[in-house]
């Protein structure tokens, strides 16, 4: 039976270290057992993640915090749902919005 497909979202790189990235990372070694992920992040490309995380991702979908705009939310939305994903997380690191 396939895992379910989860995403956790993100605004900033994962490996930035602050609060947010910590507590993704922590779902990330936790949930991956269990579901398929799909990192949404500010990271370009998994290409810069440690093993251990970029191993436990399924799908990425690149965010662009600083530039993004509400058609981009809306393809994001689109992917996300088209790209099988059941659960979508969004985590808000500042007082940025996810438009």
């Amino acid at each position: 039976m396939p895992r379910p497909r989860i995403a956790l979202c993100l605004e900033y790189p994962l490996m930035q270290q602050g609060g947010t990235e910590v507590l993704v990372q922590e779902l990330l070694r936790r949930l991956a057992a269990d579901f398929e992920i799909v990192l949404v992040s500010g990271d370009r490309d998994l290409s810069g993640l440690p093993s251990e995380f970029a191993g436990k991702v399924h799908a990425h979908h690149h965010w662009p915090a600083a530039t993004a705009t509400a058609r981009e939310a809306g393809a994001l939305a689109h992917a996300l749902a088209t790209g099988g994903v059941r659960l979508a997380h969004f985590h808000f690191g500042g007082t940025y919005e996810w438009r």
